[in-house]
């Protein structure tokens, strides 16, 4: 009996599969997007924002890095601009483009050098950003410039926010100092804290996961073997994640944030 693949599962299989487009051509691996366990955070985060905001909705992927974001979000149908502060248009966006006819539109930007950047006039419905808040020099500036981006009540998502608490970030820390861990690092409720204080309000987060999927440094080996057993770490990662007290251990965390509407 043939088993009917999902659409979950299709776009998973599709991240990885470019991945593995990208290291025939140039030899590089896209370490977190490779393999099931890190393809599949990326479109559970769209599955997310698809099922909080309007179908078609435009929306700016902040800080997109290699694109995956944009790629899974123009493929169920949003009205997606890419943005980075790298000149090159990012892998995925530009095979999205190519191969699916994604009509993705890149931006090289950098929002917080410059007060009228590109996207300064821009609206969005909604801003995603990825692993890229802990990275930011001047945090506040960097939600004061997003906000005025969003349409009021538009939406902020926050994806992959090192946790404080983590205990990989405790780990790496000891392992490599600030030389690889995350720059910044806060506890959700001082996250809570500083998207109220820039005019946002906070409609729901969660910790991710409390176990890790990218495993830098460890064997080889080690890394093969632990990515063939996505069907059980994938479920005990979540389990894990909604234990209490334990879940403060979590790698990191989400956000979702509304523009709030400003009093007169």
């Amino acid at each position: 009996m043939t088993k009917t693949v999902t659409e979950k599962e299709a776009l998973i299989q599709e991240l990885i599969t470019i991945a593995e487009s990208h290291k025939s051509e140039t030899g590089k691996k896209f370490e977190h997007l490779d393999n099931v366990m890190g393809a599949a955070r990326f479109v559970k985060d769209a599955f997310l924002i698809q099922k909080s905001i309007k179908e078609k909705s435009l929306i700016l992927d902040l800080g997109c890095g290699v694109g995956q974001m944009s790629y899974l979000l123009r493929r169920l149908g949003f009205d997606v601009t890419a943005s980075d502060i790298y000149p090159a248009t990012p892998y995925y966006v530009d095979y999205g483009n190519r191969v699916k006819g994604g009509e993705v539109d890149y931006y090289e930007c950098d929002i917080l050098k410059n007060e009228q950047h590109l996207l300064a006039e821009r609206k969005f419905d909604a801003i995603c950003i990825s692993g890229v808040l802990e990275h930011v020099p001047d945090f506040g500036l960097f939600l004061d410039r997003i906000k005025s981006m969003l349409h009021t009540n538009g939406k902020l998502f926050i994806f992959r926010f090192p946790n404080k608490g983590s205990w990989i970030e405790k780990i790496n820390y000891l392992r490599f100092g600030n030389a690889v861990s995350h720059p910044l690092r806060f506890s959700p409720k001082e996250i809570h804290f500083m998207l109220r204080w820039h005019g946002f309000r906070v409609d729901e987060w969660a910790y991710e996961e409390i176990l890790p999927v990218n495993l830098r440094g460890l064997p080889q080996n080690f890394i093969k073997i632990y990515h063939t057993i996505p069907w059980l770490l994938m479920p005990v990662s979540s389990i894990l994640c909604r234990i209490p007290f334990l879940n403060i251990l979590s790698t990191s965390f989400r956000f979702v944030a509304n523009r709030a509407v400003t009093k007169s």
